[in-house]
C-alpha cells in the first residue's frame, strides 16, 4: 500500500474560539482546556503513523504546534472560510491525502490506514459523522468537494456526496461516528477517549462540582 499524506485540520487553542458549543456548561477557558487535550491526543495518534507524510494545517499561532515539528509540517491554512481552507491545504500537499479534524479525539489510527486502503480502488473516501457531516474525508487527488458547501450543518455529508455524483467520481463511506461539538457529544464518547482527555475531563467536570 502507497502510504498517502495525513493532514491534521487545527486551530491553535484560544479562549473563545474553539469549542464554542460546549459554553455553557464550560467556560471558554475549560473549553479551550478540553480542546488542547483533544488535538494533544489526536496528534499523538497520527504520530505513530511513521512512515505517513504528516501535515498540520493550523489556523492561528503556528508556537503552540512547534512541539510536534519533528513529526509533523506545518502548513498555514488560507482562504476565505472553511471550504476554500480545506481545498488549499488538499492543493497544497497534493498527493493522496487523509484529512481529519480535531473533532474526533476517539479515533485510532487504523481508520486512517483504513480509508488510505480504500483509496487504491476509489478517488474519495468518507468517514461519516452522525450529525450529518463527516469526520474523515480522503482524496486521491485534490478535488473541489469544499467550496460554497453548508460547512458546520446536518446538510454537509449529503451536500458533499451530490457534489462527488455530479462530478462522477466514485466515492465509499466508511462506518459512521461521530464527532465532538456539544456537552451531550462529550458524554456519549468518554469512555473511548484516550487517557489524556479522560482525565482532562475529570478534572474539569471537578472544577464544575465545586
Amino acid at each position: 500500500m502507497k502510504h498517502p499524506a495525513l493532514i491534521v485540520f487545527a486551530k491553535t487553542p484560544v479562549p473563545g474560539r474553539v469549542k464554542t458549543r460546549l459554553c455553557p456548561p464550560l467556560t471558554p477557558e475549560q473549553a479551550c482546556r478540553l480542546y488542547a487535550a483533544f488535538l494533544s491526543d489526536i496528534l499523538g495518534e497520527a504520530a505513530r503513523l511513521t512512515q505517513w507524510r504528516r501535515v498540520i494545517a493550523y489556523a492561528g499561532d503556528p508556537d503552540w504546534f512547534a512541539p510536534w515539528g519533528g513529526d509533523f509540517e506545518l502548513l498555514e491554512q488560507q482562504g476565505a472560510d472553511l471550504g476554500e481552507r480545506l481545498l488549499h491545504a488538499f492543493e497544497a500537499v497534493g498527493t493522496p491525502a487523509v484529512g481529519i479534524g480535531s473533532d474526533s479525539p476517539h479515533l485510532d489510527s487504523e481508520i486512517y490506514r483504513v480509508a488510505a486502503e480504500r483509496l487504491e480502488q476509489v478517488p474519495v473516501v468518507i468517514g461519516p459523522c452522525t450529525d450529518g457531516g463527516y469526520y474523515l474525508i480522503a482524496l486521491a487527488r485534490p478535488v473541489d468537494l469544499f467550496t460554497a458547501m453548508p460547512m458546520g450543518t446536518d446538510r454537509l455529508l449529503a451536500a458533499t456526496l451530490g457534489r462527488g455524483r455530479n462530478l462522477d467520481l466514485a466515492m465509499e463511506l466508511l462506518g459512521e461516528d461521530s464527532d465532538i461539538d456539544t456537552w451531550a457529544d462529550v458524554q456519549a464518547v468518554r469512555a473511548k477517549l484516550p487517557a489524556h482527555s479522560r482525565r482532562t475531563l475529570a478534572a474539569i467536570e471537578a472544577e464544575l462540582a465545586r
